[in-house]
């Protein structure tokens, strides 16, 4: 763990997360700022968005849908 800030938290029935304020302010995160979520080696990475990444669906903030999640 990278951090000492650690809160347990649970996908709601749609299999959406909530991150917490404290761990978003910690980042640096404003309502409203892009994210990039993804998998990687069975972890969930959620970072901000570069202004310059516009080629995939997912990092223009259009949603890819919960069939990737199976």
């Amino acid at each position: 763990m990278r951090n000492a800030e650690c809160t347990e938290i649970t996908a709601d029935g749609e299999m959406r997360i909530t991150l917490p304020r404290a761990i978003m302010r910690a980042a640096g995160i404003e309502p409203g700022m892009p994210l990039v979520a993804y998998e990687e080696d069975g972890q969930i990475v959620v970072e901000m968005r570069p202004a310059a990444w516009t080629g995939m669906p997912a990092l223009r903030g259009e949603p890819v849908g919960a069939e990737g999640l199976a």
